[in-house]
């Protein structure tokens, strides 16, 4: 037990990190892009995999990718745009063999119509690793509520006594 205990490939978990944010950032380097083949190639590409946004959810690489191609095809909404943009930040990354659940946010800018956008989302991104690639199988992005409005404490209930 203790041979092929020691035999055994150490992984580097900083490494792994890495990757799957790269994976993620790609992800969003080929929107902006508007590069479908790119977008393929950090998916699993299979009905199970899922894109949910707070109105609309996407079921099966089919439904994600014929969301991408709409979007990515809306020459309206890219020619009303200035300077849109999405910054990733605050990344948390867990790690479990051969997925990951990585969690962090979003801050969009830039103007649409001449307004100011100025938008924080939370995305929650699972990646599992397939021969020896990360690959997103799953995309949760959330709008998140003014400061004022977020709530971290859940408050007891009358019951609870």
């Amino acid at each position: 037990m203790f041979a092929g205990h020691s035999c055994q490939e150490a992984i580097d978990i900083a490494e792994e990190e890495a990757a799957v944010i790269t994976v993620n950032e790609e992800e969003q380097d080929a929107y902006f892009d508007r590069d479908l083949s790119r977008l393929e190639a950090v998916w699993v590409l299979e009905p199970t995999s899922r894109r949910v946004f707070t109105t609309l959810k996407l079921v099966g690489w089919d439904q994600i990718r014929s969301n991408y191609e709409e979007a990515i095809n809306n020459s309206e909404w890219w020619e009303t745009t200035e300077d849109i943009s999405a910054s990733f930040s605050d990344y948390r990354v867990n790690m479990y063999d051969n997925t990951a659940l990585i969690y962090h946010d979003i801050q969009w800018s830039g103007k649409r119509d001449g307004e100011l956008i100025d938008v924080k989302q939370e995305r929650i991104v699972h990646l599992v690793k397939k021969n020896g690639s990360w690959k997103i199988d799953l995309i949760v992005q959330l709008s998140v509520p003014a400061e004022e409005e977020v709530r971290e404490d859940i408050p007891e209930s009358e019951d609870s006594e």
